[in-house]
């Protein structure tokens, strides 16, 4: 069994060499095969798959989007109306975001119709939600720094003595828990073996 590509034209074709009765192979009934044909066909289709939504900063290619050769009616999410011609030089067929919410792209020459909703999102680096300093937070709302003079409490070294003197109690402790699993051990044998010949 085997699989053989060709390139036709401006696309692509599969020749699966196979028997249509299972005497070469089995791959029917696998649970591989199903995903297999589905890249298969996505391969050979050349799909992509299209984002999900748009970050604040990036650019849109109209042109790569539109169906008809129209010019198109851009609505941003504060409700700004922005024309974008269909043929015209240079960038205009590209569209800036630059606000988070929901784009509505029409086409001018139809007034109804369901409009392309395009989803833009804020970048997740600015959704950092990790601890900072206080001071920082304070300089940031405030717009003033801190005073120098304050300095925040200083933690004391311990020494090698002082770490082992609070640890000498859990070795006395440790000892005497191995102590008595060594002797719940030994009386559980001496127990069971009694029991047998009862």
């Amino acid at each position: 069994m085997a699989a053989a590509e060709k390139k036709i034209g401006g696309g692509r074709s599969i020749v699966w060499t196979s028997t249509l009765d299972d005497s070469w192979t089995d791959i029917a009934v696998k649970p591989i095969f199903l995903p297999l044909v589905h890249q298969m066909v996505r391969y050979l289709a050349q799909y992509e798959q299209p984002a999900a939504w748009f970050t604040v900063g990036q650019g849109l290619d109209l042109t790569a989007r539109a169906k008809t050769r129209a010019d198109r009616i851009v609505v941003t999410p504060s409700g700004e109306r922005i024309m974008q011609s269909s043929v015209g030089e240079g960038n205009e067929g590209l569209l800036e975001l630059n606000e988070q919410g929901i784009y509505e792209i029409r086409t001018a020459a139809t007034s109804g119709g369901r409009p392309e909703a395009i989803a833009v999102n804020l970048d997740p680096a600015e959704s950092d939600l990790s601890a900072i300093d206080p001071s920082e937070l304070v300089a940031a709302v405030t717009g003033h720094a801190m005073a120098e003079n304050v300095q925040p409490e200083q933690t004391q070294e311990m020494t090698r003595e002082e770490a082992e003197k609070r640890q000498a109690l859990w070795w006395y402790l440790l000892l005497g828990g191995l102590m008595l699993l060594a002797a719940e051990t030994a009386i559980s044998n001496h127990l069971s073996r009694k029991e047998k010949f009862l």
